[in-house]
């Protein structure tokens, strides 16, 4: 029997390799999912934020008032483009405050303000606005703004020596005005004293 031409062409053409069908181009996964992260990553900063300030209290609830404040200022001196929309808006921050139970209420007492030009999160900007809002009303305070300290707004850590100078300062500060019985004598002692 002899198979028609029609047919064994038809069979013939079966055999070959087909193309591949079109296909849509799968859409990125992570590209669907950077939103969701962006928002989920808001989500962990204010989770992280809340956890300071509970750590706040218990380790100096015994001895201060330990409260937020929102702070509001002008908007920046210095905008890149004055015109963007937000760009006038005023510049809103939350502060901690702490205040030691056992201090004279009836008294004034000074102000300390220090601040780092590599803060990510408490932009320099912020704070010299705080600082001429404070002078502008005749308050008395001392302030200073570190050039690009090491740990951005952790710069007065433990771990360098320029980290410690700046944390004995504030601990001189607050020992003018508190009076303990065993100040630190130097950044070693303070130094010392932490690693306890």
């Amino acid at each position: 029997m002899q198979i028609p031409r029609p047919l064994l062409l038809l069979s013939a053409l079966a055999l070959l390799p087909r193309p591949a069908p079109a296909q849509e181009k799968p859409a990125e996964p992570a590209a669907a999912l950077d939103p969701k992260f962006e928002t989920l990553k808001h989500e962990l900063d204010q989770l992280a934020k809340s956890v300071d300030d509970v750590l706040w209290y218990q380790k100096v609830g015994d001895v201060a008032l330990v409260d937020k404040v929102l702070l509001y200022g002008p908007p920046p001196a210095r905008a890149k483009n004055p015109t963007a929309l937000g760009a006038k808006n005023p510049l809103k921050f939350w502060a901690s405050v702490f205040i030691p139970q056992k201090l004279d209420r009836t008294q004034k007492h000074p102000l300390l303000i220090h601040t780092n030009t590599n803060d990510d999160d408490v932009h320099v900007l912020e704070v010299e606005h705080l600082i001429a809002a404070l002078t502008a009303a005749g308050k008395k305070f001392d302030y200073e703004i570190f050039q690009d300290a090491p740990g951005g707004h952790s710069f007065d850590r433990m771990d360098t020596k320029a980290a410690r100078d700046i944390r004995l300062k504030i601990y001189r500060h607050l020992g003018q005005h508190l009076k303990p019985a065993l100040p630190f004598a130097d950044a070693a002692a303070l130094a010392r004293a932490s690693l306890r």
